[in-house]
C-alpha cells in the first residue's frame, strides 16, 4: 500500500509547536525555580505554618501557567491545521485543474492573492512565459488591469472580464469567467477572437445594408430628375427655331441623361440585397458593363484593360450578381494603390495554365487585379497566395462576395500580382439545366421507384440551393416540403406529419447543432436524416451512427445516394428492439 506525501508546508507548523513548547517549558522551569527560592526564604522567616500557605499559592499560580500554555499551544495547533488543510486542498485543486486536458477551453485557479496554483494545458497555450506557484494573473496577462484583477478575484459572486490579449498564438480576444470557491477562485479562459469578428462583419454588414437603402433612395430621385430634364429637353428639341448648336446642346443633354439614368438603374439593382433573377448566359457581356462602370468610378488617370482569353458559356449567378462582384473587387484592387494605374480584369475558363489553374472545373475564371503605370499586364504576371485564407481573413466586402460565390459552388482566390499587391480570383461554375442534370443522374431504376412517394423535408437557408434541390426531387416523385429557417423547420418536425426523409442545412442550426438534431431523432425516429455541411469538416462524428452528412457543393446524384444511405440508417433503427 503506498505511502500518502506528508504535505512540505506542515513542516513548518511542527517546528512553530516545538518552539512554542520549548518556550513554554523554560519559562516553566524558571517560574518554579523562582518560586521555590522564594518560598525558602519566606519559610526561614516565618516559620512552617507560612511555608504551607505559599506553597499552595505557589502551586495555583504552577497549574495556572501550565493551563494558559496548553491552551495557547492548542490554539496555535488548531490554526496550524486549518492553514495546512487549506494548502493542501489548494495544492490538489492545482494538481486536478492541471491534469484537465479534455476541456477546449482554459482553465485557471487562482488564490485570494491572485496567484496561479494551477492550469489546464490550454490556458497554458495561451500564456508566453511558463507558469509556476509564483506566477500571478497579473504578470501572465498584463493587459488586465487593477479592476479587472479584483473583479477576477472577487470572493462573493461570478464575474466576466473581456481583454485583449498577448498569446503564444498572437493578439487574441479572451474572456476570463471566474467562479469563486471557498478559499479560491476558478478563471474559464475563452477565445472569443473569431467571434467577435463575426459580429464586427455583421455589424459592417448592417451598415452597408444601412447605406444601400440611402443609395437607393438617391438614386431613385436622382433618375426622377433624370427622367424630368430628358422630357424637357426632348420637346425642346422638336421645335423648330432650334438652332444647329441648340440641337447639338439638347442631343448633348439627352445622351448624359439617358446615361445618367442607366448609372441610376444600375445602383438601384446594386443596393438591394438578396437579388434574385436568372442566370447569366452571356458572361462577357457583364464583365464589359462592369468595366464600364469601373470605368465612371474611379478616378481620372485609371486604365481599365479587360481580356477575354475564350469565349465563356452561362453561368450559375445573374447578371446583376457578376457586375456587383467585379466592380466591388476591382474598386477594392484600385484602392491599394496611391496612384492611378491599370485595372486589369483577365477572363478564361478553367485550364492547366495560371492563372486558371483553380482544381476545379468553372465556366468562368475572372482575375481582378491592379498595377502600377506603364506596366506589362499578361497571364503570368499572377501566382497564388501561399498562406491559407479563411473567412476571417477577409473584410466585409470579401466576405459578401465570398459567401455569395460559394452558395452557387464558386469560389473566391486570393493572388499575388506583379509588385506583391494583392488581386482576387473569381472561380464561377457553369449552368446546367433540371432537365439535363435529372437525366444524367446515374441511379438505377429500381432506386428511383424506392424513393418515389417519399415525403421530405427540405430545411436550407440559401434558396438557390433549395431551389435546385427541389426541382430534382420533385423530378423523381418526391413530395418536397421546403423550410428556409430553422423556426419554420423545427415546426414542420414537431407536428404530426411523418416525414420519410429530412434533408437540414448545418447551418440552420448554429453552435446547437449537435442538441438539435438529436431532439429531431427523437421527434422523427422513423425519418432519415441527411445534413447538408459547408465542408467536411463540420460533420458531427459524435451522430455518426444515425446521421448522413454531406455537403452543400455535391451534385443531385450525391445527394439521392446519400439520402437512400440515410434512408438504411432509419430502417436499422426501427428493426433495433
Amino acid at each position: 500500500m503506498a505511502m500518502t506525501a506528508i504535505p512540505k508546508g506542515i513542516w513548518k507548523y511542527a517546528l512553530l509547536l516545538l518552539l512554542l513548547l520549548a518556550i513554554a517549558t523554560v519559562a516553566s522551569i524558571s517560574t518554579i525555580s523562582t518560586l521555590h527560592s522564594m518560598l525558602i526564604e519566606e519559610a526561614q522567616k516565618r516559620g512552617t505554618q507560612s511555608f504551607d500557605e505559599i506553597g499552595r499559592i505557589i502551586t495555583v499560580a504552577i497549574l495556572a501557567l501550565t493551563m494558559g500554555f496548553l491552551l495557547l499551544a492548542g490554539a496555535l495547533g488548531l490554526w496550524a491545521i486549518r492553514s495546512t488543510t487549506q494548502t493542501e486542498a489548494r495544492r490538489r485543486i492545482g494538481r486536478f485543474v492541471d491534469a484537465m486536458d479534455y476541456l477546449r477551453d482554459g482553465i485557471l485557479a487562482v488564490d485570494r492573492k491572485g496567484f496561479i496554483t494551477g492550469s489546464n494545458p490550454a490556458a497554458r497555450a495561451f500564456i508566453t512565459a511558463a507558469v509556476s506557484t509564483t506566477s500571478s494573473l497579473k504578470a501572465l496577462f498584463p493587459s488586465l488591469n487593477d479592476d479587472d484583477l479584483r473583479q477576477l478575484c472577487d470572493r462573493t459572486s461570478p464575474q466576466e472580464v473581456e481583454r485583449t490579449c498577448k498569446t503564444a498564438q498572437g493578439f487574441k480576444t479572451l474572456r476570463f469567467r471566474s467562479q469563486p470557491t471557498e478559499d479560491l477562485n476558478l478563471i474559464l479562459l475563452s477565445d472569443v477572437t473569431d467571434q467577435k469578428s463575426l459580429e464586427m462583419q455583421h455589424r459592417q454588414i448592417a451598415q452597408l445594408q444601412l447605406i444601400g437603402r440611402v443609395a437607393r433612395g438617391v438614386a431613385h430621385d436622382f433618375n426622377n430628375i433624370l427622367c424630368a430634364i430628358s422630357a424637357h429637353a426632348s420637346l425642346l428639341s422638336r421645335t423648330e427655331s432650334n438652332t444647329d448648336q441648340d440641337r447639338e446642346s439638347l442631343r448633348s443633354i439627352l445622351h448624359e441623361s439617358e446615361r445618367g439614368a442607366i448609372l441610376a438603374r444600375h445602383l438601384l439593382e446594386l443596393s438591394r440585397t438578396g437579388i434574385k433573377g436568372p442566370p447569366c448566359d452571356r458572361p462577357a457581356e457583364q464583365i464589359q458593363q462592369a468595366a464600364s462602370l469601373l470605368r465612371v468610378g474611379l478616378s481620372p488617370g485609371w486604365v481599365v484593360q479587360v481580356d477575354l482569353v475564350e469565349p465563356l458559356g452561362s453561368v450559375a449567378l445573374t447578371s446583376v450578381q457578376i457586375e456587383q462582384v467585379i466592380l466591388n473587387l476591382g474598386l477594392l484592387a484600385a484602392d491599394e494603390h496611391a496612384s492611378a494605374g491599370i485595372l486589369h480584369i483577365l477572363a478564361g475558363s478553367s485550364s492547366s495554365k495560371p492563372p486558371f489553374d483553380t482544381h476545379e472545373m468553372f465556366e468562368a475564371v475572372i482575375v481582378v487585379a491592379a498595377h502600377d503605370p506603364g506596366a506589362t499586364v499578361s497571364e503570368t504576371a499572377y501566382r497564388l497566395s501561399d498562406a491559407t485564407t479563411t473567412a476571417a481573413d477577409f473584410g466585409v466586402i470579401q466576405s459578401v462576395a465570398r459567401s455569395m460565390l460559394e452558395e452557387m459552388g464558386g469560389r473566391l482566390d486570393p493572388l499575388f500580382a506583379s509588385g506583391g499587391r494583392h488581386c482576387y480570383r473569381i472561380g464561377i461554375p457553369g449552368l446546367k439545366s433540371p432537365q439535363a442534370s435529372i437525366a444524367a443522374l446515374n441511379i438505377p431504376d429500381e432506386l428511383k421507384t424506392y424513393v418515389a412517394g417519399w415525403p421530405l423535408l427540405l430545411a436550407v437557408s440559401s434558396s438557390d440551393i433549395g431551389a435546385r434541390l427541389e426541382t430534382h426531387f420533385k423530378e423523381l416523385g418526391l413530395r418536397v416540403v421546403m423550410a428556409d429557417t430553422l423556426v419554420s423547420a423545427l415546426q414542420y418536425v414537431q407536428s404530426d406529419r411523418q416525414f420519410s426523409a429530412m434533408i437540414v442545412e448545418r447551418q440552420l442550426f448554429g453552435q446547437e447543432a449537435d442538441a438539435l438534431l438529436r431532439a429531431i431523432l427523437k421527434l422523427q425516429p422513423l425519418s432519415a436524416l441527411l445534413v447538408l455541411c459547408s465542408s467536411s469538416t463540420e460533420a458531427l462524428h459524435s451522430l455518426a451512427k444515425d446521421v448522413v452528412f454531406s455537403t452543400v457543393t455535391a451534385s443531385p446524384e450525391e445527394v439521392v445516394r446519400s439520402l437512400i444511405m440515410a434512408k438504411a440508417m432509419s430502417d436499422g433503427r426501427r428493426k433495433k428492439p
